[in-house]
């Protein structure tokens, strides 16, 4: 069987009638993913305690995505992950994939590929006596998905009407990426 990743948040399944044909698990960010970092400037960042506070904060990762083979190839995979995605209460949603090339799903589904990694990861393969890692098998892509739509909504419906610019300013100030500055 299948167990959960320790870090999960979220999952949403997909049915159809009566049987399973999707999932979405969602979880917290690594702390130190090297692209994410870079890419949203947190490299600079010296209190290491607010660094990982804005991390566990503002983004969630994709860490498991699957969808039954017999409802590949009709679209169903990105409009399921997108729809997932912005259910999602926090406003950046990261995705690493070694397979980006063979699965142009995370692109449909809007997510933006940033960069690859610079190191190459191995992949592990099992085997009856041992566990081990395959050196240099592949530099996964490191994918942003732009959920902010869901902070700035949240924010108006809980204001009362004053201010609600200020703290909406406020927010996006404290997260919005790079090409925002």
């Amino acid at each position: 069987g299948h167990k959960l990743p320790p870090t999960s948040t979220n999952i949403f399944i997909l049915w159809r009638d009566k049987t399973p044909i999707g999932i979405v698990i969602f979880g917290f960010s690594g702390l130190e993913i090297s692209r994410r970092n870079e890419y949203f400037d947190l490299n600079g960042q010296k209190d290491k305690t607010k660094k990982y506070q804005n991390i566990n904060r503002n983004f969630r990762i994709v860490s498991r995505f699957v969808i039954d083979p017999r409802y590949r190839g009709a679209g169903i995979a990105s409009e399921f992950l997108r729809k997932c995605c912005k259910l999602m209460r926090t406003p950046w949603i990261e995705m690493i994939s070694v397979m980006s090339d063979a699965v142009p799903f995370a692109e449909k589904a809007g997510f933006v590929r940033v960069g690859r990694s610079d190191k190459k990861t191995g992949l592990r393969e099992r085997r009856a006596d041992q566990t081990r890692m395959s050196e240099g098998v592949a530099r996964p892509w490191y994918y942003i998905f732009d959920n902010r739509e869901w902070r700035q909504n949240n924010v108006l419906r809980k204001s009362n009407g004053n201010g609600a610019r200020d703290e909406k300013d406020r927010i996006l100030r404290a997260i919005d990426g790079p090409n925002e500055r």
